[in-house]
């Protein structure tokens, strides 16, 4: 993939040894975006996870509760060390 200001940036494919394709990830500027893709060694894709702006949004199509969005409800708790 190719890299900005020493940020990853656009399409990342990762290679199993064998050569087959592993994951592919998306980025923006150095942060998460899109949908990730994992693959099986047989090729088929095992997972699938989209990300906005570095935050992840769903998994296998299941949208899920972000960070910021814990905080807006006050569901995101911070423990003290």
């Amino acid at each position: 993939g190719n890299y900005s200001f020493g940020l990853p940036d656009g399409k990342h494919v990762f290679y199993r040894a064998n050569g087959s394709v592993w994951r592919i990830e998306r980025y923006e500027g150095g942060a998460k975006e899109g949908k990730w893709k994992v693959y099986s060694a047989e090729n088929l894709i095992e997972q699938i996870i989209e990300y906005r702006q570095g935050e992840m949004i769903k998994v296998d199509g299941q949208s899920i509760q972000t960070r910021r969005e814990r905080r807006v409800t006050g569901e995101l708790k911070t423990e003290a060390p």
